[in-house]
């Protein structure tokens, strides 16, 4: 079995040859409908951390999300200039104090954590009352899910595991869901809504 480490050592070798390779450049639609969703649901001026912020200088929805001040958190540094606060580190050990964030945003890494229980645990240990928590990802059926569960658990060489819409909402059971939109080509953004009596 292929071990968490030897995929970001795979995906980072493919990364370097193409920093636009996934879904936070400009041609995607889902960049610009997230960064408004951001602006729209975080305070002017507000603080927002992005799980998983990758190797862009700034990612297109930071680029439309301008009325907040962000920060990005990366498993990967490889000496990128970043145009925001960057931090290297991993999801599920975050290098901040509790109720930092107006805002945390997963875009399209979720499903790249080794942990989703304890990197959502951390995101809300950070969020501020009244934050919230942004999602971009990629959302499969049902049935892809079990064919994805009967192959090991792995859904492919560059992902951990696979996310049914079921599945999304159970993670953020007490959360109010107050945005939804269907990218297509399973592709979802959600907007949860913090509520504290959730942290254990």
């Amino acid at each position: 079995m292929i071990t968490w480490q030897q995929l970001q050592d795979k995906a980072l070798i493919r990364r370097k040859d193409d920093k636009t390779l996934g879904m936070a450049h400009s041609k995607c639609s889902g960049s610009d409908i997230l960064g408004k969703a951001i602006n729209k649901w975080l305070p002017i001026g507000g603080v927002c951390l992005d799980i998983g912020c990758g190797l862009l200088p700034k990612p297109y929805y930071m680029k439309v999300a301008n009325t907040v001040k962000w920060h990005g958190i990366d498993p990967w540094d490889e000496g990128i200039r970043r145009n925001f606060v960057f931090k290297q580190g991993v999801a599920e050990i975050l290098p901040y104090p509790d109720d930092y964030f107006n805002g945390v945003c997963f875009a399209t890494s979720l499903d790249h954590v080794k942990d989703v229980d304890e990197s959502i645990k951390e995101a809300v240990r950070v969020l501020k009352k009244d934050g919230c928590i942004f999602i971009w990802s990629k959302v499969w059926t049902e049935r892809q899910i079990r064919e994805w569960l009967e192959r090991g658990g792995m859904w492919n060489e560059n992902h951990l595991r696979g996310f049914s819409l079921s599945t999304m909402l159970e993670y953020f059971v007490g959360f109010e869901s107050i945005y939804r939109n269907d990218l297509g080509m399973y592709q979802m953004i959600f907007v949860f809504k913090n509520d504290k009596s959730i942290k254990k």
